[in-house]
Formats: C-alpha cells, sequence, structure tokens
C-alpha cells in the first residue's frame, strides 16, 4: 500500500478552484457600486471586489463612500488594465486580483504602502521575500529573480511572455500554479536553490518545457506539478525527495522514470498517464527493489478504479543479475560481494527458519519484499545477518515472532508495516538505523526492546528514543492510549505515532518539535496538548478525524503545510505572538471530495491577538478571528473580565473558577494517568 495523501484532481486546472482566497467572498446582493467599482465593506474597511471601468491605466484610491480602501478581491480579474498603482492602504489581495490580465505589463506600489512593495513594475511583499505577481504582458524575454527570495507566491508567473527565469539561491518553495501556463518556457534550473517544495500545478500548462533540474533539498513535487508539459521527455529526480502527488507528471512525454529510494508517498497517476489520464503504453518504472517505486508499478485501488501495470526495472539488479532468482528449497536467494541475500520465500509453513548459509555463502540480507504477505507464524532469522531491507516483512498479518539477531546493523523503511499479529520485537545493540515507518500499522506491537549497549536507540517501557533520549523515534501501535511524553524528549520524529488505531490522548510536555507525519492517521486521537512546542512539521496531524482539542502553548513558532487538515471535529485553536509562519492549510481545511478541492470549515475559529501571525492567517484564510482572551484550564476568559475581577471579590471568583477547572482536569485525566502506570 502507498499512503496517498488527498490531492487536486488533474482536470481541475482553474487558478481559483483550489483554496486559501484571501479575503471573505461576498454574495453579489451585498455588493455596492460605486464609480468605476463594486465594493463589499468590512468593519468599516472596504474590499474592491471588480473594476467595472474602462481607464487602462488605473489608480486605486484611498477611499471609496468615506470608506478605507484595504484590500483588493477578484478585482481586475479578466480584464484589459495596462497598469495598476497602490494607495498607501492596500494591505491584502486576492490570489486571483490579477489572473487573465493579458495586457498588464507593471504593477507600482508607493513608499508610504508598508504591505505590498514593487520593483521594475513586478509585485512582491513587503520585505521582497515572497514575489507575488509578475505581470502578464511585461515586455522582455527573461527575468532574474532578486537574491532573497525565499517564495514564489500563487500564481506569480501565470501566463507570462517568459522565455528564461533565473531562480535565487535563496528559493524555498514555489506555490500552487507559480509559474503555470507559460507556453514561451523552456528551460528551469532550480537546481543552485534550497527548493524544499513545488506546490499543486505549479508548473502544470508549460508546454515548451524540456528540462528542468532539482536540488538535493527537493523533499515534495506536489499534484499535478508538471502536469501537461507535453515537451518534458527526461526528469532526474533528486535523492533526497520524499513525496510526489496525484498527476504531478501526467500528460508528458515522459517514458520511463527513476525514483530514489527515499520517496515514500506516490500518487495516483504520478507517472506514465496521459493528458486524459489513460496509461502510456510501454511505460518503465525504475528504482530499487522493494520500494515504492517497485509497488507503485503494480499499485491498484479497487475504490477508485485504479490499476497500474507498469514495467519494472531493480536499479540495484545489474550487481547480481545472473544469480537473480537461483531456488534453494522454499527460498530463492542472489549472490552479491561474497554473500547471500534472501529475496523470496515460498514457503507455506507457520514456522520459518532462514539458513545461516546457502551453497557456502553466509547470509546477510533480507532483501525487499522477500517475505511480503506470507502466512508465517514465526521466522527464526540467521546470526549471519546484517540487514532487513525495504518492506521485506510488508504485510505479514500472521507473523507473531520474530527475533532480530545480534550483529544486525540496519532495518530498513517499512520493513515491517502492518505486521499486524506482531505483539514484540528486539532491537540488537549492533543497529544503527531503523528506517521510517518500519513498525507502522502493527496494530497489536506493545513493545519494541531495545538490547544494552546500542549507542543509537534505547527503549523505556516497549517506546523506542534515540541513545540519550531526547528524540522518541516509535510509540508502538498496541501500548496505551493516553501517553505522556517525558520531560527529556525535545523532538518527535517523523512518522513516530503515524496511523496508531488506539491513541487517543498525547501530553507533548516539554517536546519542542513534531516532525512529518508524527501523528497522521490516528484515527482515534481526540487531545493533543504541549508546554513547549516550537514548529510542527507538515501533515503532523494529517486526517486524524477524531481531534476536538489542540493546545498550543506560546512558544509555538512555524506549522507545516496541510499540519492540521481534514480534521473536521477540531473547530477551533489558539497561536500565540511567537509564531512567525503558517503554511498552506495548516488548520482548519477538510477535503472535499465532490469538487476536489479544499473546503474551510465553516465555523473554524483562530484565537490569536491583533497583527499576530495567527491572525494574518485567519485574515487571509477568511477565518473568524477572536482578539483578546486567555485559556485558562479548558475555558477561553476575556482579559478585560480578569481585569475587572482582579482584586476583592474578583479574586475570590478567580480563585473558585480556577478550583474548579483544575477539580475537572484531575478527575477527568485520573483514569488515563492510572492506565499509563
Amino acid at each position: 500500500m502507498i499512503v496517498k495523501k488527498i490531492a487536486s484532481a488533474f482536470t481541475a486546472l482553474a487558478v481559483s478552484c483550489v483554496c486559501l482566497p484571501s479575503f471573505a467572498v461576498y454574495a453579489e446582493d451585498e455588493l455596492i457600486s460605486s464609480g468605476d467599482y463594486q465594493y463589499s465593506v468590512k468593519d468599516g474597511e472596504a474590499c474592491l471586489e471588480s473594476y467595472t471601468g474602462t481607464d487602462t491605466n488605473v489608480i486605486i484610491p484611498d477611499t471609496i463612500d468615506g470608506n478605507i480602501i484595504t484590500s483588493l478581491g477578484d478585482t481586475f480579474h479578466d480584464t484589459e488594465i495596462v497598469s495598476v498603482t497602490f494607495n498607501s492602504t492596500i494591505d491584502d489581495i486576492n490570489e486571483n486580483t490579477f489572473i487573465n490580465c493579458y495586457f498588464l505589463t507593471e504593477i507600482n506600489v508607493p513608499d508610504e504602502n508598508k504591505f505590498f512593495e514593487s520593483k521594475d513594475g513586478i509585485l512582491f511583499e513587503d520585505d521582497m521575500k515572497t514575489l507575488l505577481c509578475y505581470p502578464s504582458a511585461k515586455e522582455g524575454d527573461s527575468y532574474e529573480i532578486p537574491e532573497g527570495v525565499t517564495d514564489i507566491g500563487i500564481a506569480a508567473f501565470y501566463e507570462t511572455k517568459l522565455q528564461k527565469i533565473k531562480f535565487p539561491s535563496t528559493l524555498e518553495y514555489i506555490d500552487r500554479h507559480g509559474i503555470s501556463y507559460n507556453q514561451r518556457l523552456t528551460d528551469a534550473d532550480l537546481s543552485n536553490t534550497v527548493l524544499v517544495g513545488v506546490g499543486e500545478m505549479s508548473f502544470a500548462g508549460n508546454t515548451s518545457l524540456k528540462n528542468i533540474s532539482f536540488p538535493d533539498t527537493l523533499y515534495e513535487i506536489d499534484g499535478g506539478a508538471f502536469a501537461q508539459c507535453v515537451s518534458l521527455e527526461n526528469v532526474t529526480l533528486p535523492e533526497n525527495l520524499g513525496i510526489i502527488g496525484q498527476n504531478a507528471f501526467a500528460g508528458t512525454s515522459l517514458t520511463e522514470i527513476t525514483i530514489p529510494a527515499s520517496v515514500e508517498d506516490i500518487g495516483y497517476s504520478a507517472f506514465g498517464y496521459d493528458e486524459n489520464l489513460q496509461p502510456v503504453d510501454g511505460f518503465i518504472i525504475k528504482g530499487v527493489s522493494g520500494s515504492i517505486a517497485q509497488v507503485y508499478a503494480t499499485d491498484t485501488d479497487e475504490e477508485y478504479e485504479y490499476k497500474n501495470d507498469f514495467t519494472f526495472i531493480a536499479t540495484d539488479s545489474q550487481e547480481y543479475e545472473e544469480l537473480e532468482g537461483i531456488p534453494f528449497g522454499d527460498f530463492e536467494y542472489a549472490e552479491k560481494d561474497g554473500e547471500a541475500y534472501i529475496t523470496l520465500c515460498s514457503s507455506s509453513e507457520k514456522n520459518i527458519e532462514i539458513p545461516a548459509e546457502i551453497n557456502g555463502l553466509p547470509v546477510t540480507v533480507i532483501y525487499g519484499m522477500a517475505f511480503c504477505q506470507s502466512g508465517a507464524e514465526t521466522v527464526k532469522l540467521p546470526d549471519t545477518l546484517k540487514r532487513i531491507e525495504i518492506m521485506a516483512f510488508y504485510d505479514c498479518d500472521s507473523l507473531k515472532s520474530i527475533d532480530i539477531p545480534e550483529g544486525t546493523e540496519e532495518i530498513m523503511a517499512q520493513s515491517f508495516y502492518q505486521c499486524d499479529s506482531l505483539t514484540e520485537i528486539n532491537i540488537p545493540s549492533t543497529c544503527s538505523e531503523i528506517g521510517s515507518n518500519a513498525f507502522a500499522s502493527c496494530k497489536n506491537l506493545s513493545a519494541i526492546n531495545v538490547a544494552e549497549g546500542n549507542t543509537v536507540y534505547k527503549s523505556e517501557n516497549g517506546i523506542l528514543f534515540s541513545a540519550d533520549g531526547t528524540e522518541l523515534v516509535k510509540y508502538p501501535d498496541g501500548k496505551d492510549s493516553f501517553y505522556k511524553v517525558p520531560d527529556n524528549v525535545k523532538s518527535i520524529a517523523d512518522y513516530a505515532f503515524s496511523e496508531n488505531p488506539n491513541i487517543t490522548e498525547v501530553d507533548l510536555n516539554k517536546v519542542e518539535s513534531i516532525g512529518i507525519d508524527s501523528f497522521s492517521f490516528c484515527d482515534n486521537l481526540k487531545k493533543v496538548s504541549a508546554d513547549k512546542l516550537k514548529s510542527i512539521g507538515e501533515y503532523a496531524l494529517y486526517e486524524c478525524t477524531e481531534l476536538t482539542e489542540l493546545k498550543l502553548p506560546s512558544t509555538l513558532e512555524t506549522v507545516g503545510q496541510y499540519a492540521v487538515y481534514q480534521c473536521p471535529k477540531l473547530l477551533s485553536v489558539r497561536t500565540g505572538n511567537n509564531i512567525t509562519e503558517i503554511n498552506e492549510c495548516a488548520f482548519g481545511y477538510i477535503y472535499d471530495e465532490a469538487n476536489s478541492t479544499n473546503l474551510k470549515l465553516a465555523d473554524f475559529v483562530i484565537y490569536a491577538e491583533k497583527d499576530s501571525g495567527g491572525a494574518r492567517y485567519a485574515e487571509t484564510c477568511g477565518f473568524e478571528t477572536v482578539s483578546g482572551t486567555v485559556q485558562i484550564g479548558s475555558r477561553i476568559v476575556n482579559k478585560v473580565f480578569l481585569i475587572v475581577v482582579s482584586s476583592g471579590a474578583g479574586a475570590v471568583i478567580i480563585a473558585l473558577i480556577i478550583t474548579a477547572i483544575i477539580k475537572s482536569s484531575r478527575k477527568k485525566k485520573k483514569t488515563p494517568k492510572e492506565n499509563n502506570i
């Protein structure tokens, strides 16, 4: 199984059809017509929703009918304007403000405006770190993005005349539709950047794009990123890539692709599909044996009527190709460097013992998928073993017992994924590497035990930690439903709790960071609290469908994209004043399957002080913001109320409230604490 995160459908190409509108959408009968504009009013501030004038060189006024103009909606969408000059008070624009402005040559911002900046007629955020809009009709075949720019915004280079774009070394992210539908763009060299991700449809529809090069820092290629790039014939994916989204390279001229072993997730139709999402005849997938690349080659999903039937070529097979598939009893093995690799076990026995030697060769490796879906209940591994490779015991749901012998050095990613009957596993002192998701979705695993003397890992009460105890590596699925992280733990590793069906409440205590997918797909997780948390990784709480309470401390600084996504029961979060970065769909969004897009939770509220990062995120997304409150226990209290009652009888009232809250908390937590002992 490939873990498939939801992505927008390939057919949803319109820029406006995905998430993150930057201003509330108003019903048509709420719009006010005045002069050249239709506008809406909120809290005495006007948003220009549309432009109805004939002047092609527009200077935006400071006010309209006495209301200060502070934002732009779809104002100039699909108009014939040539230039636009902002006023000094605009602090927000919609992602579609300048879409389909095919005559636009420049956007100017006065020095008095503290929210935006323009340089050579190109629009940036005020700190010059995010490029927001390169006018479609701006003259010139090439453009060099200034150093210091870290983000290319939504549809920033949508349908321009450019043939070449030079990217800065500081570039970190290209947002949705960031460089899409540029018919003349032929090359995109990103190799000298520090790019981490490219968003949905970011290069889609660039029909002349022939060459694309990536940096080693790239982790995610999102859904449809290079869809309909019909001239793209060759792509080299970087070695550290982790996620490839749905339809990422659909509709290109690729006939084969080599997928790095680092890749963990591949979405539907990512490779090998034409512009109509029909399979490409003869498409070849290359990758490491047993990796996600091999799974993708024949991946199926009956619910979505999705089935791949691509040729898979193992990139590591050349070294032992002539020895591949040598039968030895119930096994097949291959010889490599004077050692035997078990490549297949065909035994139907419940109890299997792997020999220490085959034809004079020591058995050192259990190869990728060698025991995949085996019906064995116990497996005895040889003392000669050095490594268990990717997905070696994948989906062995009958496996109850396996002892990893001393001398084993590495347990690779997903090696015991979905071994539902496994209750306990022992890690030898020699093991120095355990891959991500090695023990994921093992529903009854209650203990991971590490032998004394291991310098990389240790276990406490069956939970896997780094040797110094500062990182929690894996919390077994079969452990208690409530867990308070120990005081000395500073980080939660990627996938540490992922797909845990039993966990219902976690107290992160003094943890400062939680990694990518650290709690994703925890179907019964209801409550998470933290005291010192600074960062939340991408997809950290993805699809925790029962989550109702997320207590975040004032120390929180950054939140990754889709961090708390598809959590329909979580209707509010509180963010402190230290938060500096909240990425796309981090809070308050679920997936709308009917329209294949992201949908805002209607009643979602963000508790945040004015002008804070949380308040800005709420305003950008159109969520309700509540300021001037403080949380005491589980209750939200107005700060003014606290001031009023802070003396005399008021102090008594506060004491009574706090006492009641503490008693309530103790009562609620009594049972989980007892269960955890």
